[in-house]
């Protein structure tokens, strides 16, 4: 049986990804969640996620990465919809119900940043807080669990 080694690790991927992404942006360094809280502190993970606020507002982008979105296309290229900001690849009830939704510091992330852009699971932009506000996409998981 063959250990995993580091780079096959979720983790490792979203930081390369996440490098990447912010390269590709013209943005020299990143801060990542997966790997600067130990989830498994509640006294660090709790003092993350008050410092959250802080750390998005200073940001220049945030990117969310949506691990459990549903792409719906199995196309090179999940374009996005040039009228609407929209990703035509997304199954938009998949991003309705992901964790990222279940996180403590989900609405620090979704206000706080001065730009947010989705990413979904093959790193590609599948929508932004504006658009996604503007359908009310965003909207919904929170509304549907108020009712």
């Amino acid at each position: 049986m063959r250990t995993a080694s580091i780079m096959d690790k979720a983790g490792y991927k979203k930081l390369r990804n996440s490098c990447k992404a912010a390269k590709d942006l013209g943005i020299g360094w990143v801060w990542i969640d997966t790997c600067c809280i130990d989830k498994k502190s509640s006294a660090e993970l709790q003092g993350a996620t008050n410092s959250m606020w802080r750390i998005y507002n200073r940001s220049v982008i945030c990117l969310a990465y949506i691990n459990d979105l549903v792409v719906t296309s199995e196309d090179a290229e999940c374009s996005l919809v040039a009228e609407q900001g929209l990703s035509e690849h997304v199954d938009w009830a998949s991003f309705e119900q992901s964790q990222w939704f279940k996180r403590g510091w989900t609405l620090q992330e979704l206000l706080t940043p001065k730009y947010l852009t989705f990413f979904s699971p093959d790193w590609r932009p599948f929508g932004s807080r504006p658009v996604l506000l503007t359908k009310s996409i965003i909207l919904q998981p929170y509304h549907k669990n108020v009712s």
